[in-house]
């Protein structure tokens, strides 16, 4: 999509579509438009059943997400109508940086007993590598991240998830053990990764549930401010 990211589009007519599910492949859905009428709601159950759990079960993976606006119709069909899933709502917002306050976040950082690595990542999963609407050409598009390390072990990763738009990108955070969270780690591959992509004119979102409070946090604390709220429709298969 855009021509940086794998994708596809579904419709509900070719020309003149009222309904519209943009899949970036392996991560999440987009539905714009309103599910309102008898056929629109068959024609999405019909999706749901014949592609979308299709290829969850291809992936071994038993849910999915729709990101949406807050419809009231769609939320009455997805969490009433829809017996074939367990369907669950919550709410994400996105972060926007503050450039000055994260420059002085930075300028405060001054780890340096931790290894700092540089590493390309596969934007595709493997699963999805020999998937016949993946252009041979997207497969090998590599992201940038920051490894912080302690001798060979990986404590915290931050990266540039390839899914960028014009000098924007989703930035992603793992520090995979739990006894090595809330020890600055996260803070420290944040910083770096930034900063490098802000040398390149390009600029992070940050994206998190409402309910992961420490991801919250930290967002706060590099200088993101939130911009924007939005619901989002989690379909676990039975």
């Amino acid at each position: 999509m855009h021509g940086s990211y794998p994708g596809r589009v579904f419709v509900d007519h070719e020309n003149s579509p009222k309904v519209a599910i943009v899949w970036a492949i392996g991560r999440w859905m987009y539905l714009e438009g309103n599910i309102a009428t008898n056929q629109e709601k068959s024609e999405l159950k019909r999706f749901f059943r014949e592609i979308v759990m299709p290829d969850c079960k291809k992936r071994s993976r038993n849910w999915f997400e729709i990101y949406t606006n807050d419809s009231k119709q769609l939320e009455e069909y997805s969490l009433k109508e829809i017996d074939f899933l367990k369907v669950d709502k919550h709410y994400e917002s996105v972060y926007t940086l503050n450039v000055e306050k994260f420059l002085q976040v930075a300028k405060r950082s001054k780890r340096n007993e931790e290894k700092v690595e540089f590493r390309n990542f596969d934007i595709i999963p493997e699963s999805l590598e020999e998937t016949s609407y993946v252009k041979n050409s997207t497969l090998s598009k590599k992201t940038v991240g920051v490894v912080i390390k302690r001798g060979n072990t990986i404590l915290s990763i931050a990266k540039n998830n390839g899914f960028t738009f014009g000098k924007e990108y989703f930035i992603d955070i793992d520090t995979f053990k739990e006894e090595e969270r809330k020890k600055g780690y996260a803070t420290l591959a944040a910083i770096k990764i930034i900063s490098y992509f802000l040398e390149k004119n390009m600029f992070p979102l940050w994206e998190t549930t409402e309910s992961n409070i420490p991801s919250q946090k930290l967002a706060l604390k590099l200088g993101f401010e939130p911009m924007e709220r939005y619901p989002v429709f989690e379909f676990r298969l039975k």
